[in-house]
């Protein structure tokens, strides 16, 4: 590295500050940009922010409107508070423009509607099915930059929508408003963390390797399934052939105790019919002796 870049790496004033940072879409006139601006607010040619406005915290959302000077701990935060406006209101938001410096740090970031700008025309002319509009044009916006205490803030905000705002019960469904909420993420990680357990994985295993365990167990327990399945069919089947027999058993059953009855009844009368005899074999005798 020459004596320049050393001299980069430990100043801090605001030449090395431009140095250090590339743009992402907007080119060489956005680093002039922020250069002027950190100029203005150092040598006050612009008006400072109120002091109770460069106070303000906006880490949650409340349903307020975004501020300039409102500050978030970092992009992330600063995201989930436009997005979550975006929901109270009825519009998607996505990343735009951003400003980074060599160490991939963003010194300004660009939240846009996700209705900003306008699709590219099809490359063979008008399709024969052509989609739904989903970019308008939208001038919604709000824009953060990096400030000293390596806190964001809102440097830009446009509220004004050119496109009509969904309901409130169909908020949830815009697509930057689909991620998983916090207490459905626990619940994810918690069953991730339990399949990482099953699978005898570590807890570092990656989202792949959990991918994999899911699909082995999906196709494991499908597999499981169709067996089971087939023995129901089978017991079932077996169980329709026994409750046949039982019927044809009972069936024979009856026939037979039928037969006994009726040979029963059948051995009564004759047992009748030979008592009868002798009894009059009997008195028979006794007339002739007397």
């Amino acid at each position: 590295m020459d004596s320049q870049g050393k001299e980069s790496l430990h100043d801090h004033n605001e030449t090395s500050e431009q140095s250090g940072e590339q743009l992402d879409s907007e080119g060489e006139n956005e680093i002039q940009e922020e250069e002027t601006l950190e100029l203005e607010l150092q040598t006050g040619v612009d008006n400072p922010l109120p002091l109770a406005v460069q106070s303000q915290n906006a880490k949650v959302f409340s349903g307020d409107t975004p501020a300039i000077g409102m500050v978030f701990d970092s992009e992330n935060q600063a995201y989930d508070y436009y997005n979550a406006y975006g929901r109270f209101l009825g519009f998607s938001i996505r990343k735009s423009k951003m400003v980074i410096r060599k160490d991939k740090t963003v010194t300004r970031r660009v939240f846009c509607c996700s209705k900003e700008g306008f699709r590219c025309k099809h490359p063979r002319g008008d399709p024969m099915r052509p989609r739904p509009v989903t970019r308008t044009g939208c001038k919604a916006r709000l824009g953060i930059q990096l400030q000293d205490d390596a806190k964001y803030s809102i440097n830009e905000f446009v509220e004004e929508h050119n496109h009509v705002l969904a309901p409130p019960s169909e908020a949830h469904m815009l697509r930057s408003q689909r991620k998983s909420q916090d207490p459905q993420t626990g619940s994810i990680e918690s069953i991730l963390s339990l399949i990482r357990e099953e699978a005898g994985e570590s807890p570092n295993a990656n989202p792949g390797d959990c991918s994999n365990y899911v699909q082995r167990w999906c196709y494991e327990t499908l597999k499981r399934a169709e067996e089971d399945k087939k023995r129901i069919r089978e017991l079932s089947a077996e169980l329709h052939r026994e409750r046949r027999q039982c019927a044809a058993y009972r069936e024979k059953l009856h026939m037979v105790l039928k037969d006994m009855e009726d040979h029963t009844l059948h051995l009564s009368k004759q047992v009748e019919s030979v008592v009868d005899n002798m009894k009059d074999v009997e008195s028979r005798r006794t007339k002739r002796k007397t």
